[in-house]
């Protein structure tokens, strides 16, 4: 059979839009031959609408655009997309379901099994457990039909298995030609080598190809990195799409294939795309145009400045560097060059006068003198109501905040100041990996300074200031918070697998939890790890627990 893989990128709650952009495909494939069109997972209403399904009218528009404005257009060809059901019996009120279309009609639903609740997932909260399932006869072959997390039952966060059932094995017992997922899987570092591991596994077990078709493109912090595949009955990957593109690729299940050689990509890089399109779909799907940027001539701001500039290009990105006293010559210098370099608008800004006639209103109204923490907090809420009075006087713009994850973890940031924005772009960044980009970025040539790169990290908010008078060196820090956030590793467990001193893993695991109040008021961030500070982890900020 042929098949048709259809990575596409919806918009969540389009699904006028979405659906003609699954229609527009489904012409494209029925012109290259396909015998069926798979899409991803809730291609229809995108992923995830969250609460949005509280709303009836989403699921009741959605299952009437389906029955009225698809399944007319099905014929020749069938057509498998995601979407969300009714429940009409006790439980929860809706599934999340496969529709398979054939001639102007659905001749199948297949109901989602495994509904995760780790990480960003919380799929309990909406959605009633999918019974087991029997393929789907068609075109004479039994196609094993089921929904993202049904395959990786085997894969989880934690230890032990998370289901009693396995959906897939399930459909192997009952006899299939071919396996086909249907994806919402969240990019994060390391994790499309699960995804194949897994469809190895099954396809080898069972001796029979696999086809996933994952979704593509952003959707508030989650960020979809497509790569669907086929993947032979000895589990090597025969085709695959591209990364962090919409595509459209029609795979034959009787045509002898050459092995894919899978293009190699490093972890940092894939980082920096899912940073690109994860900025570029919060700008376009919400019907923004350019980005703003305070621009300190640090390092975590170059950064943002530079992806900035590729996801909406140069022209629609201004930088505005606002120095005081306490800036450095080499900072607004280094500002210039980076944007003179990317080919972005910059505004230089002096805030001196307005921090000092501040200094002087607080201190005639207080009756003396504000603290040294005060003033240097005084310095990031003035550039954070410049940056915000900037970004209102022109429609389309979006504030970007610039802080990285080393500083959100401890608190090592300002609220009303440098957390100002309406996107944490790399709040899900170390520090060491903030170099780490930089580094690819000038893989082929400088882009960001050097001289940015090679200066000490400083916040310049008093004379002689610099991060490891605060914090321990960035590569201590990042071991430490890695353990404790990523691993979930306890403070002794931590001490064991460090060679930072007990009280400087304490200091650390402290500022962390002193600080999750701050991180409660941030702006959403690209998720790019396996846990970030979105969805993925709920932590009380009133605790005694250490």
């Amino acid at each position: 059979m042929k098949i048709a893989l259809c990575q596409i990128n919806p918009i969540v709650g389009d699904m006028n839009g979405n659906a003609a952009i699954i229609l527009n495909y489904y012409a494209r494939a029925k012109k290259m031959g396909a015998e069926l069109c798979v899409f991803p997972e809730l291609a229809l209403t995108g992923y995830p609408p969250m609460d949005l399904i509280d709303r009836k009218d989403l699921v009741d528009d959605a299952l009437e655009i389906i029955n009225s404005k698809i399944a007319p257009q099905v014929k020749d060809c069938g057509l498998l997309v995601g979407s969300i059901n009714h429940n009409l019996n006790d439980g929860k009120r809706y599934f999340n379901s496969a529709f398979f279309m054939d001639e102007g009609r659905i001749i199948s639903i297949i109901n989602k099994q495994l509904l995760p609740t780790y990480d960003l997932f919380d799929e309990m909260r909406y959605y009633q457990e999918g019974k087991p399932t029997s393929p789907v006869y068609y075109k004479g072959l039994r196609l094993g039909v089921h929904i993202c997390e049904d395959m990786w039952r085997n894969e989880s966060p934690y230890s032990q298995k998370l289901y009693e059932e396995d959906p897939v094995d399930h459909l192997g017992e009952q006899g299939v030609d071919i396996f086909i997922n249907l994806s919402a899987s969240p990019f994060a570092k390391g994790k499309d080598l699960n995804r194949h591991n897994i469809m190895a596994k099954y396809a080898a077990k069972w001796k029979v190809p696999f086809v996933m078709v994952n979704t593509v493109g952003a959707n508030d912090s989650a960020v979809f990195d497509g790569r669907s595949k086929f993947v032979s009955k000895a589990g090597q990957i025969l085709v695959e799409a591209k990364a962090f593109e919409e595509d459209l690729i029609v795979v034959d299940t009787q045509k002898e294939y050459d092995p894919h050689s899978v293009v190699k990509h490093s972890d940092i890089e894939t980082v920096y795309n899912a940073l690109v399109l994860g900025l570029k779909d919060y700008v376009r799907k919400n019907n923004l145009k350019s980005v703003v940027i305070g621009l300190s001539g640090g390092m975590d701001s170059a950064l943002c400045a530079t992806i900035a500039g590729d996801a909406v290009g140069p022209n629609n990105v201004t930088c505005i560097t606002m120095p005081t006293r306490f800036s450095s010559k080499g900072s607004v210098e280094h500002s210039d060059q980076l944007c003179k370099k990317l080919g972005v608008k910059l505004i230089k800004f002096s805030i001196e006068e307005i921090f000092c006639n501040f200094v002087e209103g607080l201190k005639d109204n207080f009756g003396k003198t504000p603290s040294e923490m005060t003033l240097e907090n005084l310095q990031p809420r003035v550039r954070g109501t410049i940056l915000m009075a900037y970004t209102n006087s022109t429609p389309g713009n979006i504030l970007v905040a610039p802080g990285n994850k080393s500083e959100i973890a401890t608190g090592y940031c300002t609220l009303y100041g440098d957390t100002c924005g309406a996107l944490a772009l790399i709040g899900d960044v170390y520090k060491t990996e903030v170099y780490e980009l930089a580094r690819f970025i000038n893989r082929n040539g400088e882009v960001i300074p050097q001289d940015i790169i090679d200066k000490q990290p400083s916040a310049e908010l008093r004379p002689d200031q610099y991060d490891t008078d605060s914090l321990p060196p960035y590569e201590v820090l990042d071991e430490i918070l890695k353990l404790y956030i990523e691993g979930k590793y306890s403070p002794k467990e931590i001490y064991t697998k460090v060679s930072a001193k007990k009280e400087i893993v304490d200091k650390v695991i402290d500022l962390v939890i002193k600080s999750e109040f701050k991180r409660r008021q941030l702006p959403p961030v690209i998720k790019v790890s396996s846990k970030a500070f979105v969805l993925d982890r709920r932590w009380p900020v009133v605790h005694k627990f250490r």
